[in-house]
């Protein structure tokens, strides 16, 4: 039967505590607001032997590519040229399917000659149409002769040509009236346009309309219209629609109906402005200090002056459009009527022409879609050509890149069918070494890592350059790929000794083990746990880091549990769970801490 020791080690380190700080003359230094200070579980590991810094694990030779090949058509295998273990390049034949029946062979000629056929109907039809074509067109160039001949010969042209000129002296003496009327429409224009600037400039300044007005602090506003508020709304709504045309010239593009037209429309705008602000004027009140009497009357007097030149203006215009726009109604059907009579003079020539001119359309038209048709059934004769070749093509299969046949599970004679394994390829231009490892070992991986192997006795040296995410939900272990420079006289399917950069702790005899408080202890879930250890600074003495430790457990109970492995001597294992300090937080070392009551529990080491 084995002995048992209790040692008490908080008392011990808590005494020598008191004695450094005695001896040294320093005070113990006081938590700042930047670090937290843990409450210490342990702080000093007993009974641990060394530990290394590297474990061994066994890797196998894998291609960088692997890949299953099957075929897509169902038949019997016919021919199986290569072996497992065969070097092959991309698209080499691998095995073929027998074409027991010979319909794909059968499918594929009949397709051959479909397109053929196909071809010389295309061919045929496009030399027909081309003709008909050709003959429309000489037919419309004989129309187009005809039609320009009769129009410049004979009695007839003397009366197109009288025609013409008739018209052409009309239009000439209308266009001068019609250049008076433009002369009378500009002065109106030039007057109107400067009382629309007056009446916009009054009226603006009055009610505070634009965005250059609205901000100013006019004390009379408040007095404006208050006896109707609905009406001043309107008031300022009609100089809204006004303000647009303060800088307004109409579209010389337009004709001289449409432009007077438009003026037309913005005498009835600034009419109505004219109004509303008058009967805005009428619903004020006045003020004796701010808006008097006199100044009411200033604004409606000016308002008076504004409407008696718009009366002015406005009857001139009235005289104006009556005269301007029934001459120039008489003067467009006149001119139309005219035309008209040109125009009727050539018209049996014209039908002519416009007959020949649709029946060479017809006839193009007839040739494009017949042209497009054949190419059709060309395309159509192609695309059963194609189906036919890939049908055939399925009963070959190939391989889709260069590499070495890993495995073969294709035989002559057996019945293959779409997703069945044939064949699995790997792509051999650079091999890796792959490797499971446990949670622990990954934390110490890092990508790009050089990773010592070893095989028959020869250092090869590789680089981690893979790492799943997370471990496999069977086995709990993670993947990791270890690329190679070069094979190195490995080949696939070879098993080699993987070192990894981790430190996992010796036991110096198996019989002790650290019990700690269960409290203390993190659970990580998938039955893995951790504890957190107080890592020195050794740059700033009395602080450190507080690092996540994973752990194997041994024996528990209600209270404590038996830390059996992955502890390394000397680590200090602190209580951080209630106070929310987390892995990789910087904290004062915890054995130096004497402002907040600590929890140091024995540490029962088992023999």
């Amino acid at each position: 039967m084995k002995s048992r020791t209790i040692v008490t080690v908080g008392a011990i380190i808590l005494a020598l505590i008191i004695v450094r700080n005695i001896l040294t003359g320093k005070e113990t230094p006081a938590p700042t607001e930047s670090v937290r200070t843990p409450k210490v579980v342990e702080t000093q590991l007993i009974g641990l032997g060394d530990f290394s810094e590297q474990v061994s694990v066994i890797g196998r030779v894998a291609p960088i590519r692997e890949t299953t090949i099957s075929t897509q058509a169902t038949g019997f295998i016919g021919s199986v040229p290569v072996e497992a273990g065969d070097r092959v390049v991309a698209g080499q034949i691998l095995a073929t399917i027998a074409d027991s029946y010979g319909l794909s062979g059968y499918a594929l000629e009949e397709a051959e000659i479909g397109v053929t056929s196909a071809g010389l109907t295309r061919d045929n039809t496009i030399i027909s149409l081309e003709q008909s074509l050709e003959s429309a067109r000489i037919n419309l160039e004989r129309a187009q002769k005809d039609y320009d001949s009769t129009k410049l010969s004979g009695e007839e042209d003397t009366v197109l040509s009288k025609a013409e000129l008739d018209l052409q002296n009309y239009i000439t003496t209308q266009e001068k009236t019609l250049a008076g009327y433009e002369i009378t429409y500009q002065n109106q224009l030039q007057n109107f346009q400067s009382l629309i600037a007056n009446v916009i400039d009054t009226t603006d300044i009055l009610v505070g309309v634009s965005e250059i007005n609205k901000s100013r602090n006019d004390t009379f506003e408040m007095f404006l219209g208050v006896r109707d508020s609905a009406q001043k709304t309107q008031a300022e709504l009609s100089i809204q629609r006004l303000i647009p045309y303060k800088t307004w010239t109409p579209d010389p593009t337009k004709s001289l109906t449409e432009r007077v037209q438009e003026m037309q429309k913005v005498y009835f705008i600034v009419n109505d402005v004219l109004t509303q602000v008058e009967t805005m004027l009428i619903n004020t009140i006045t003020d004796s200090a701010r808006f008097t009497d006199s100044d009411l009357a200033a604004y409606r007097s000016t308002i008076d002056g504004y409407q008696t030149q718009y009366s002015t203006v406005s009857g001139g215009l009235v005289s104006y459009l009556n005269t301007a726009q029934s001459f120039l109604a008489t003067y467009e059907k006149e001119r139309l009527s005219r035309e008209q009579w040109v125009a009727i003079t050539a018209e049996n020539n014209r039908n002519a022409l416009e007959l020949a001119k649709k029946a060479y359309e017809a006839a193009k038209k007839a040739r494009d879609i017949g042209v497009a048709q054949a190419e059709q059934s060309v395309n159509s004769a192609s695309l059963r050509l194609l189906n036919a070749s890939g049908n055939a093509a399925k009963l070959t299969v190939t391989a889709p890149f260069s590499g070495v046949i890993i495995a073969r599970g294709a035989e002559v004679g057996n019945l293959a069918s779409p997703g069945a394994n044939l064949f699995t390829l790997g792509d051999t231009s650079q091999l890796i070494v792959t490797v499971d490892i446990s949670v622990e070992q990954q934390k110490y991986l890092i990508l790009g890592d050089d990773i010592p192997l070893y095989f028959r006795g020869k250092n090869i040296m590789g680089k981690l350059s893979s790492l799943s995410a997370g471990p496999d939900p069977q086995t709990r272990l993670y993947r990791a790929e270890i690329a190679l420079t070069s094979s190195q006289g490995l080949s696939l399917g070879d098993i080699v000794e993987v070192v990894l950069p981790w430190k996992t702790l010796t036991i110096a005899n198996e019989n002790w083990q650290i019990v700690l408080p269960f409290s203390v202890i993190k659970n990580l879930g998938q039955e893995t746990y951790a504890v957190f250890v107080f890592v020195p600074d050794e740059t700033k003495k009395g602080t450190g880091t507080v690092r996540e430790r994973i752990v194997k457990l041994g024996e528990t109970n209600e209270n404590s549990v038996t830390i059996a492995e992955w502890l390394s001597l000397g680590e200090r294992v602190v209580r951080v769970g209630m106070l929310g300090i987390d892995d990789g937080d910087y904290v004062q070392d915890p054995a130096l801490d004497e402002t907040e009551e600590t929890a140091v529990p024995d540490v029962e080491v088992r023999q």
